[in-house]
């Protein structure tokens, strides 16, 4: 009796342990195709967002991952849709509770040009900026602001409008970046600097580069010991490029350089 009562200690002991083992490992919750993240909808919550390049869609997902919108993206002939959208939110490009966000999209032929647009979830159009690499929305005590960042790359000039907009600024907008750093010399002929924020790097961080196709070419790990990463010549050919600089929370900030 007394064995028996052992062997069903043990036993309860070992599902208690197998059970706890269980519970605190990391798991798989699902898988999208492209690129993912997250926006915290002033009305609807949480959503996750992916950006499908190659079908020009922008697909809007519930909690569950199951499919709440997808959104047609216009890119004009002979451009290209550059691998990340911004600014994903309700009531703040408008106020009919639509969701809005910006894309852009860029073309080399016969020399780099960018263009982008703010839509709604019907892909009316808001707004477009020519020549602009990307628009950040920010909140100025109160007010909500979207800042364009436009390159001449036949001048090495920028230059940046700002954008007065209707509607209020929601905290939980994914991807504008804490800090927003550009990349230097852009057009690069010899060596690019990529800044980042030091501060935000407390547990490390990366910055990938991808060519125009989305294939990652580098990837650098970072941390609070610099505030950028230099890219030196010939480490990367002729062409368009983006970047993705992340930390242990997620994506930080994301943009474009050409190299000549």
């Amino acid at each position: 009796m007394k064995r028996l009562l052992i062997n069903a200690i043990a036993f309860i002991m070992l599902m208690m342990a197998i059970s706890v083992y269980t519970c605190g490992q990391i798991t798989l919750d699902h898988t999208y195709t492209g690129w993912a993240s997250v926006a915290d909808l002033s009305v609807s919550g949480y959503k996750y967002h992916v950006l499908d390049t190659q079908a020009k869609t922008l697909k809007l997902y519930n909690a569950d991952h199951s499919l709440w919108k997808t959104v047609n993206l216009s890119v004009p002939a002979g451009y290209t849709l550059m691998t990340a959208v911004y600014n994903v939110s309700e009531n703040l490009f408008s106020l009919d509770g639509k969701v809005g966000f910006s894309y852009s999209y860029y073309t080399t032929t016969p020399d780099y040009q960018a263009e982008t647009k703010v839509i709604n979830e019907n892909g009316t159009v808001l707004l477009t900026i020519a020549g602009a690499n990307y628009a950040y929305a920010y909140d100025m005590d109160g007010e909500s602001k979207l800042l364009a960042y436009i390159i001449n790359y036949s001048t090495s000039t920028y230059t940046t409008k700002v954008y007065d907009l209707p509607g209020d600024f929601a905290t939980g907008i994914a991807g504008i970046p804490q800090e927003q750093l550009l990349p230097y010399p852009n057009p690069a002929t010899q060596a690019i600097t990529i800044p980042y924020s030091a501060n935000e790097m407390t547990y490390g961080g990366e910055i990938r580069v991808f060519n125009s196709g989305g294939q990652l070419m580098k990837s650098f790990q970072v941390d609070q010991s610099f505030d950028h990463i230099i890219i030196q010549p010939g480490m990367l050919s002729s062409g368009v490029y983006h970047y993705k600089i992340l930390n242990s929370t997620g994506e930080l900030d994301a943009g474009s350089f050409v190299v000549k």
